[in-house]
């Protein structure tokens, strides 16, 4: 459950080159002071708001940059397109990973919420 973990409002930080975004998080979460979770960005809902997220992320992808928003001083959030995904290392691995589909990664230095099974 995420609602209570992220703002409903996020602002855009930065903007990091692939190899910029692996050499940041590698450092990260090196030190083992920082978690790492992601997450499937699954459905946006009204058309005008696919059409934003569209345009949005093709600029992205176009100049080759994930786009970095911080929440707090102790958690990030990368938005991974679905250009980037095969060459985010920390995605590599993930069972069942959507190749269409752009990924959240969240990195924070937080308590991250349990899967409940």
């Amino acid at each position: 459950d995420v609602d209570s973990f992220l703002p409903s409002i996020l602002v855009e930080k930065g903007r990091l080159s692939v190899e910029q975004f692996n050499k940041f998080v590698h450092e990260k979460t090196k030190s083992g002071k920082w978690n790492l979770a992601h997450l499937k960005l699954s459905s946006i809902e009204g058309s005008s708001n696919m059409s934003s997220y569209k345009k949005f992320y093709k600029e992205y992808e176009s100049v080759g940059r994930l786009t970095m928003i911080q929440v707090s001083d102790t958690t990030k959030l990368f938005l991974v397109t679905p250009k980037f995904l095969r060459v985010c290392k920390c995605l590599n691995g993930i069972e069942n990973l959507s190749k269409s589909s752009t990924y959240v990664v969240v990195l924070t230095k937080d308590c991250l919420p349990q899967k409940h099974h």
